[in-house]
């Protein structure tokens, strides 16, 4: 019997939201329509896909972005600050 090796929906979206261009898009959207909860759960999504990021170059300068749990305007400051973002939803840009 063949076995497959499809990957799941959510290790699909995890790896796509490691591209800052993808994660600033999937926020924008939660922003523009979603709930507190649903807001919070794509950050989530967006920090898992930047610590998994760092944890594959071990070598990289960057911490490892906050988790969040609850949603303030400060908070939601700090953790797009933390994944590379700032509030407008846009890429940070690379210092060279």
């Amino acid at each position: 019997m063949k076995t497959s090796t499809s990957r799941s929906y959510h290790e699909y979206l995890i790896e796509s939201l490691q591209n800052p261009r993808s994660a600033a898009a999937y926020l924008e959207t939660f922003l523009e329509d979603g709930t507190e909860e649903e807001i919070l759960l794509a950050l989530s999504h967006v920090a898992e896909a930047q610590m998994m990021a760092i944890d594959r170059s071990q070598d990289s300068p960057h911490p490892k972005p906050m988790t969040p749990t609850s949603l303030n305007l400060i908070s939601l400051s700090t953790v797009l600050d933390d994944l590379g973002l700032k509030l407008s939803i846009t890429p940070k840009e690379q210092a060279a």
